[in-house]
């Protein structure tokens, strides 16, 4: 059996747990988009040829190419498609290097609710109010937005994960940030991608870390704070420095206001970075003299 998978980064951790358990199976992958690994659509069109089935996810734009139903169209049922599991709300804030249309102008998911508040007050107010729980995030409300869409596109998926997320996540961590979902995650579509080719699949838990590190995608920048927990109502704990973290966070939003927040941001960042200078110079200095 020859499996392409072909999309993003969850597409590529779901083909190495599919693999882990079917080493006789050849498998490989194609990205989707210049923003992922692999994007070459000669290469792609020629692993259309080669393959005996196709795993995807549904690309919703009626003007790409890769339309769900242009890839149904032209495959039939060589094609198993699995979600683009995109899930906000269980942080406060996170990192979100891609997908501008997702993410405010500050690069973080979540930032309209910090943003609201730099422009009421200043970011020392800011910084107090997320330290005591003031500044709403909505967690709940995003998180339920969230789970709706997914719903709604998974009624085009072979695979479906939003009700396996929405039973868990009080429990466990569902997601490593809004798009990287957890390794659990992960080896719940690889079982239901195996599932339907009649394969075979073992669960790659943290006993083998190896395997382990294969389907873990990367954590970017991302908060917990107690008062999400509260919020989301979850079992388990809290980022033990969202207190650092979020600061930070709001610090960087701020800097790209222009409010008064946004010049005490700056004017925080101009001295943060005199002061590193200065740790610098004196560490070679310091080098110098013991040579």
């Amino acid at each position: 059996m020859k499996i392409l998978f072909y999309g993003n980064c969850q597409t590529q951790v779901a083909m190495s747990a599919v693999a882990l358990s079917n080493p006789t199976v050849q498998v490989d992958y194609a990205g989707n988009s210049r923003r992922v690994a692999k994007f070459d659509p000669e290469r792609t069109e020629r692993l259309f040829d080669w393959c005996d089935h196709i795993v995807t996810q549904p690309v919703m734009n009626t003007d790409n190419p890769d339309h769900h139903e242009v890839l149904r169209g032209r495959f039939g049922d060589k094609v198993i498609f699995m979600p683009y599991v995109w899930v906000d709300g269980l942080f406060s804030l996170v990192a979100a290097p891609g997908g501008k249309e997702r993410r405010g102008d500050s690069g973080f998911l979540g930032d309209v609710h910090v943003t609201e508040h730099l422009r009421r007050t200043d970011l020392a107010q800011t910084i107090q109010d997320y330290q005591e729980g003031r500044l709403d995030f909505q967690h709940a409300e995003r998180f339920e937005a969230s789970m709706t869409e997914m719903a709604r596109r998974e009624a085009f998926t072979d695979v479906k994960v939003a009700p396996f997320v929405r039973d868990h996540y009080r429990d466990r961590t569902m997601m490593l940030t809004h798009n990287h979902p957890h390794p659990e995650v992960i080896n719940e579509i690889a079982r239901q991608i195996a599932a339907r080719l009649g394969l075979s699949y073992q669960q790659v838990t943290m006993a083998n870390p190896l395997p382990y590190e294969m389907i873990t995608l990367p954590e970017f920048g991302r908060i917990l704070s107690p008062y999400g927990v509260r919020d989301l109502g979850l079992r388990y704990g809290y980022d033990l420095q969202w207190l650092r973290v979020g600061r930070d966070m709001i610090t960087q939003i701020a800097e790209g206001l222009d409010t008064e927040a946004g010049t005490e941001a700056r004017a925080e960042n101009v001295e943060r970075e005199a002061r590193r200078a200065e740790r610098q110079a004196a560490r070679r200095e310091q080098k110098r003299a013991r040579h």
